[in-house]
C-alpha cells in the first residue's frame, strides 16, 4: 500500500500494476511498463518519469510527463507539460499544454493554450 510520506506518494517499479486513493499534494510515478490508477485519488501534482507508464487520473492541477509512450487518461488536468516522444494524453478538459518532444498526442474536449516544440505532435480539441 502507498502512503503520503511530507505530502508525496512515490511509486516506482518495473512491468507491475500500481494504485493510490488517498489525499496528497504530490504523487511521483518512476519506471518502465507500469500501469498506475490514480482515478480515486484527490493529488494537486502528478510527475510521471519513464517509459511505456499508463495513468488513469480524475482532476489534478499539474501534469508532468517526462519519458516515452506514456498513455495517460485524464478528466481535468490545469497545466500539461510534455518532454519526450510518442506519449499520448487524453482528457475532459486540459487548461494549459506545453510539448516538447516528437509524435506526442494530446486530445481534449476543451482545449488551453499550447506551445509546442518538435515534429508530428497532434495537440488538438476531441
Amino acid at each position: 500500500m502507498s502512503m503520503c510520506v511530507a505530502g508525496v506518494v512515490a511509486l516506482r517499479g518495473s512491468d507491475t500494476d500500481l494504485s493510490f486513493s488517498g489525499e496528497c499534494d504530490r504523487v511521483e510515478i518512476e519506471g518502465a511498463g507500469l500501469d498506475v490508477d490514480l482515478s480515486d485519488a484527490r493529488v494537486a501534482t502528478v510527475v510521471v518519469r519513464g517509459d511505456r507508464i499508463e495513468v488513469d487520473l480524475a482532476d489534478v492541477d499539474a501534469l508532468e510527463v517526462t519519458g516515452q509512450a506514456a498513455d495517460i487518461d485524464a478528466d481535468m488536468i490545469g497545466s500539461l507539460s510534455v518532454a519526450g516522444d510518442r506519449n499520448v494524453v487524453d482528457g475532459d478538459e486540459i487548461s494549459a499544454v506545453s510539448v516538447s518532444g516528437n509524435d506526442n498526442r494530446v486530445h481534449a474536449d476543451r482545449l488551453g493554450s499550447v506551445e509546442q516544440a518538435g515534429d508530428r505532435n497532434d495537440i488538438r480539441p476531441d
